[in-house]
């Protein structure tokens, strides 16, 4: 058994670490199936899982919103306390373009006793639903590197964390590496299949596309890149992989938000989702990038310090549950 439970559908870094931060038992439901096959099945092991553990907290992950709204049904028959990780994905499905989804995101956050967010801005948008949150950036992970590296093949090279999200501007990203000299390799991440169908130029010579890759394989091309990219068209997303590249000790490229900028303050290039501002930034960083790493290592201890202190916060709400 286990006071506190965190339930995901999918593996991702963030889940992990905040589970970790308030030490909720985490349970990983990653299945690669149809969704005809896929959601009876963890929908039956998330009932069993709770049954079983009979924690007294819930935390879920949203997206999935029908993981959401299980947890708001089993929440409100068991009479568990419910608190949900909402992305913004979670918070704005399908882009945000869907009234009906829209609709069942907003009262998700107003049936949840508190809803984790990761900035001020997503905190308001859930309050003015009814909602009740608190912000939570992702903590920075704790990365075990393999002992046998690899070499990237470039005089200078950049990891782009790409999971070839529909908000991910990774057309441009590509098409800026045909502006760029050859010995600047970008390697992206991510399944890449079917998604190259629309580019209107042949792939650049110095573009690697790793598809997917296990976890092991991607740290090791964080161990070896020299600077981690990290793009969203999304203007209140915080990016998974701008964690992971400070993790990393790397320059960080990022797209030019209000709300990426006031969280990476520092060791990081800042750009427009277009072609020529990504090289240009590219072209800044190259020179930059043993500077910027010491400033990201400064960034990194500041993050874990005010990371602490963000727990410390949830404490006192759940405390008062």
């Amino acid at each position: 058994m286990a006071e506190r439970l965190w339930i995901t559908w999918e593996n991702q870094r963030r889940n992990r670490t905040l589970s970790s931060h308030v030490d909720a038992k985490l349970y990983e439901m990653d299945l690669d199936a149809p969704w005809w096959v896929r959601y009876p099945v963890v929908v039956l092991k998330t009932i069993v899982i709770v049954i079983k553990e009979n924690p007294r907290f819930i935390f879920s992950q949203n997206p999935s919103l029908v993981l959401a709204l299980l947890s708001v049904l089993i929440a409100s028959i068991s009479r568990k306390k419910l608190i949900i990780d909402s992305h913004n994905a979670g918070l704005f499905p399908l882009e945000g373009k869907s009234k009906a989804l829209n609709w069942i995101s907003s009262k998700v956050c107003e049936w949840t006793d508190l809803t984790i967010v990761s900035n001020p801005d997503l905190k308001n948008y859930v309050e003015s639903k009814g909602g009740q949150a608190i912000v939570i950036p992702d903590p920075i992970p704790d990365i075990e590197y393999p002992s046998d590296g690899i070499r990237l093949g470039g005089g200078f090279n950049i990891l782009y964390v790409c999971s070839w999200a529909p908000d991910e501007p990774y057309y441009e990203v590509i098409k800026a590496a045909a502006l760029l000299e050859d010995d600047c390799r970008i390697y992206i991440s991510g399944d890449y299949k079917g998604r190259l169908g629309e580019l209107d130029i042949p792939l650049p010579d110095n573009i690697e596309l790793t598809g997917y890759i296990p976890d092991e394989q991607y740290v090791r091309y964080l161990a070896a890149c020299d600077a981690v990219m990290a793009l969203t068209q999304r203007e209140n997303c915080l990016l998974c992989g701008a964690y992971e590249g400070v993790a990393a000790g790397k320059p960080v490229i990022i797209t030019d938000t209000q709300a990426l900028r006031e969280y990476f303050s520092s060791g990081c290039i800042y750009t427009e989702n277009n072609a020529a501002a990504i090289a240009a930034a590219i072209r800044k960083i190259m020179p930059r990038h043993l500077i910027l790493s010491k400033d990201i290592h400064d960034f990194e201890a500041l993050c874990r310090e005010n990371t602490a202190e963000h727990i410390k916060n949830l404490e006192k709400y759940m405390n008062e549950m």
